[in-house]
This record gives C-alpha cells, structure tokens and sequence, in this order.
C-alpha cells in the first residue's frame, strides 16, 4: 500500500474522531448546565466503582436524580460542606465533569488528523505510481550514473606560438 494511502487513512479516522470528540467539547462548553452536587459518603462497597472513586449526586433539569463519580486528584481535599459545582449536558446527563474542566487534546488531534492529510497529499503528488496487474506499485526508477551527469572539462594543450 502506497505511503500516500497510509497517511489518507490515518489522517481520515482521525479527522473522524477529533471531529466528534471536538464537537462533544464544544456543546458541553456551549449548552452545558451548571448545577451544584452533593458529595455522597465514602463507602467501601460502592457497586460498579473504583475503589477511589467518590460518588456524588445531583439534580437534571427533568427534576430526576441522577448519580455520578469521578476520582480525584492526589492533592483534592473534600470540601466541608460536601458540595461541588458540576456541568451536563442537557439531553444526556451522564455526560458530566467539573466545572471549569476543559479537555483540549479533542483539538490537538484534530490538528494532527490535518497535517496527516495534508503530508498524504504531498506524497501523492509526490509519488510516482504505475499499474502492475490488478494494483498500483511504486515507479522504479533506474540508478542514474553521476559520473554521466558530471561535466568534466576539456583541457587543451597550450599551443606554442
């Protein structure tokens, strides 16, 4: 498979996810809603976490109570009184992180998914193509002789006037 090709591929699947991963970001920037959560108590037996995980809940706009978790830093301190602002997106509560949390390596691949694309299109200009049977294979082209290139030139005996 030609070099070009490679990049192409690469390049689309990740334009593909950058795409909606960044699209993600920027609804949850956008439409997201801001709500205060309460910090549940930390239990041993928590069905279906991690064991530093710590639970919290809060209410949709629907008025449902909806339960979340996350893990903290090393340096997070519970606060006293147990609350936390937290962002959802209206719609699809279960996506919900801090508020002030942002991500931005949706857009750093975004980013690498364009110079991917772009490096394919360079090469496939840049390669030289020819049918073999049924595929596509790289142009060989012939060693080429530099001494044949090389201009050497002509001395001449001096002449004795």
């Amino acid at each position: 498979m030609p070099l070009s090709l490679k990049l192409f591929l690469a390049g689309f699947i990740a334009l593909a996810v950058g795409g909606l991963w960044s699209a993600s970001e920027i609804r949850m920037r956008r439409s997201g809603r801001t709500v205060i959560a309460t910090l549940m108590p930390e239990s041993e037996e928590s069905a279906g976490r991690k064991r530093g995980d710590v639970p919290f809940v809060f209410i949709d706009e629907d008025g449902s109570e909806r339960n979340s978790s996350f893990t903290p830093a090393a340096n997070w301190q519970r606060p006293e009184d147990n609350q936390i602002e937290v962002v959802y997106l209206p719609g699809r509560p279960d996506t919900v992180r801090f508020v002030g949390e942002k991500s931005y390596v949706c857009f750093i691949i975004l980013g690498c998914s364009i110079v991917l694309l772009g490096a394919g299109v360079w090469f496939f200009k840049h390669e030289s193509l020819v049918p073999k049977g049924d595929r596509l294979v790289k142009k060989e082209e012939p060693e080429s002789d530099m001494l044949g290139k090389l201009v050497v030139p002509q001395s001449r005996p001096k002449s004795k006037s």
